[in-house]
């Protein structure tokens, strides 16, 4: 965000998020910032298009303008891909197995993974799966049916 910023200042011209992630592939190749080596790169690409939705949703006038949030608040980060959800334990690229109580089990296949610290400390994980649900059959009837929709 400062970045964001700093650019605008300077260029008199926001950011895209294709910029953002031009900047984000040079900074990798930066020993300074070494860091960013340690996150997978799809969590960081995925934390630059909510940057971009923020500040998309702050010029039409649907949001503030983004601002930075304290360490100890909620956080969160996305997993779009190579996440696997077993019995009681999710698999993270660069992480590996973590264990995880499991409520429901994971039917269809798994589209995202949003894993959120809470202030106290907790973590917590939000599966978004694919379901092929059947559509749903109808008997039919050679009985009349009235629909009554209530219109004057």
């Amino acid at each position: 965000m400062d970045f964001y910023k700093k650019h605008k200042d300077e260029k008199k011209k926001g950011l895209s998020y294709n910029d953002n992630a031009k900047a984000l592939k040079e900074m990798k190749r930066d020993p300074q910032f070494d860091w960013l080596k340690i996150a997978h790169s799809q969590v960081l690409q995925q934390s630059l298009k909510d940057l971009d939705q923020a500040y998309q949703n702050f010029f039409t006038k649907r949001a503030k303008f983004p601002k930075f949030h304290k360490k100890n608040s909620k956080q969160s980060v996305r997993y779009m891909q190579y996440v696997f959800v077993g019995e009681n334990e999710i698999t993270f690229p660069k992480i590996g197995k973590v264990k995880a109580v499991i409520h429901r089990p994971c039917e269809g296949k798994v589209k995202n993974v949003t894993v959120t610290k809470t202030k106290s400390g907790r973590y917590f994980a939000s599966v978004q799966v694919e379901l092929e649900v059947p559509e749903p059959k109808f008997d039919r009837t050679d009985d009349a049916v009235g629909i009554d929709l209530g219109l004057k």
